[in-house]
């Protein structure tokens, strides 16, 4: 528990108390396949789109600056990290047949000019950065904004750190807007999530971590961006996002408890088709959970709360 999280660890710790004891602390890890594939898997795919919004951005920073910096810039600046990454991917992991490798990379580009064009006006003189981490223990970059410090989540006062895809602050230093990049299609949905019954934590632990890096900055946006479709970025801010803050710290108190007494039952997430612990519960997982639905409904009340949560 005293490890540094990330917002993926304390997700499952949120929403599977069972899968996180059995990933953090026994260590249990799925077999990777490095065969070639004729298709990078969603996971894969992301880091492909988030490679060529990190090299984007901070090849226009700091001059002329990615804010300021004009649509045919932004798409000089995304071929030329699109012919990098071309080049430098398939030495260091599998990638698809060359056909293939092109067309993904064609795809991955429009999906990336669409996250780095869709923004509206922030503030004249605003920074950004890519790829920031906080909470790293010495790790954080140079020119970063803030200093590298703890960051501590609830009463369990766990340990957050992480890298937000991508910073941007005001002049002033008291506006600042966090963006997190989706690479499919916004779900139909996406205007009413806050939470999502535990799924989506990761906006709000990155403001709680930017509140508690920046504690002067008065105005703080953590969004979501869907590279994949029409639609705007999904903000909290405000007191929608102060309650959201609350919300989170409680529950992740109550999965700390859980986990404490001795009770770490598994959660929603465990019965999920791509559960990548799911080769570790019992082959009729069914009748598993018929069996043992009422103790663990019982053992996990407070918690389960969030289950229900949008």
């Amino acid at each position: 528990m005293a490890r540094v999280h990330s917002a993926t660890s304390l997700k499952r710790l949120a929403r599977d108390p069972l899968g996180f004891i059995w990933r953090y602390a026994i260590g249990m890890r799925p077999v990777p396949l490095a065969q070639q594939p004729l298709a990078l898997d969603p996971l894969m795919f992301g880091e492909l789109v988030h490679e060529l919004l990190r090299r984007t951005v901070d090849a226009l920073e700091p001059n002329p600056g990615f804010v300021r910096a004009s649509r045919d810039e932004i798409e000089i600046a995304l071929s030329a990290a699109r012919d990098e990454v071309r080049e430098r991917w398939p030495v260091e992991r599998p990638v698809p047949p060359s056909l293939l490798w092109f067309h993904t990379l064609e795809e991955a580009m429009r999906r990336t000019l669409r996250g780095l064009t869709i923004d509206e006006s922030f503030q004249s003189g605003t920074r950004s950065w890519t790829e920031l981490e906080f909470g790293a223990d010495g790790s954080v970059r140079a020119d970063a904004p803030w200093q590298d410090r703890a960051v501590v989540i609830g009463q369990a006062k766990l340990r957050l750190g992480g890298r937000m895809d991508r910073v941007d602050l005001g002049a002033g230093g008291d506006r600042i807007r966090i963006s997190d990049y989706k690479t499919g299609a916004s779900p139909a949905n996406a205007t009413n999530i806050v939470l999502d019954r535990g799924r989506e934590l990761q906006r709000v632990l990155y403001a709680v971590a930017v509140r508690q890096l920046m504690p002067d900055a008065t105005t703080v946006i953590s969004r979501l961006v869907f590279l994949d479709g029409t639609s705007e970025p999904y903000q909290l801010k405000g007191d929608v996002l102060e309650v959201a803050a609350t919300d989170v710290a409680r529950f992740l108190d109550f999965a700390c408890a859980l986990i404490r007494s001795g009770n770490a039952c598994p959660g929603p997430d465990a019965r999920d088709r791509y559960n990548d612990l799911r080769l570790a519960l019992p082959a009729d997982i069914d009748s598993y959970f018929q069996r043992k639905g009422a103790a663990f409904k019982d053992m996990s009340r407070d918690l389960s709360q969030l289950w229900g949560q949008a």
